[in-house]
């Protein structure tokens, strides 16, 4: 935008950054409701909006998966134990 190129265009999804390695081409016209576009950049959308900052407003909300991963371990009178959780959200 502006004559600038992409790293001085913000994308956001639904108002928040877009994920690292995120493309255009993973949202489908079904999903998308309406796009915004901001042209100046303004205090709220900072340093990586100079060209302006494009604002993608999906029907629902994108879905991206969550992956969490914890593990853990204690000891407590005696032998150690260990604890591993995984979870998976959409």
């Amino acid at each position: 935008m502006r004559g600038l190129g992409g790293g001085y265009t913000q994308i956001l999804i639904d108002g928040e950054p877009a994920p690292r390695g995120f493309s255009l081409d993973e949202l489908s016209p079904e999903q998308i409701e309406r796009v915004e576009i901001l042209r100046a950049p303004t205090a709220e959308t900072g340093a990586r909006a100079i060209g302006g900052t494009i604002n993608i407003v999906t029907r629902g909300s994108y879905g991206k998966k969550q992956n969490d991963l914890k593990i853990g371990a204690g000891v407590e009178n005696g032998p150690t134990q260990q604890s591993t959780r995984w979870n998976q959200a959409t």
